[in-house]
């Protein structure tokens, strides 16, 4: 009788860690996130222009939270130019012009160099 409950309380002892182990998450991993799949806009009004990258011979604009570069599609629209004041656009055989909404002030800053 003793050695039964002495084995089961080695057992119980033996598996209570592993068992805490597997109870716990990391507390450095993210949190999980779900996200509703994004769905294409239905009209030309639900475009967002939301930056302009330009530099190093490539052009790159961001619409709708995602990257597109010239001769890329968003839905039934095409990306025919980027430049550093907007994005033109063709849907429908007609074209479209996103612009940039704040106007870039480039403020260069003069050191002195003594």
């Amino acid at each position: 009788m003793f050695r039964a409950a002495l084995l089961s309380l080695a057992t119980l002892l033996a598996l209570s860690p592993w068992a805490s182990l597997q109870a716990a998450s990391d507390p450095t991993r993210p949190p999980v996130v779900v996200r509703a799949a994004k769905s294409q806009p239905a009209a030309a009004n639900q475009w967002r222009l939301e930056s302009v990258i330009m530099g190093a011979g490539r052009k790159v604009a961001v619409i709708n939270g995602r990257r597109l570069g010239e001769g890329d599609t968003l839905g039934a629209a095409r990306v025919l130019s980027i430049d550093a004041g907007g994005v033109w656009l063709s849907s429908d055989g007609k074209r479209r012009r996103l612009q940039v909404h704040r106007a870039l002030n480039r403020n260069w800053i003069k050191r002195d160099r003594n």
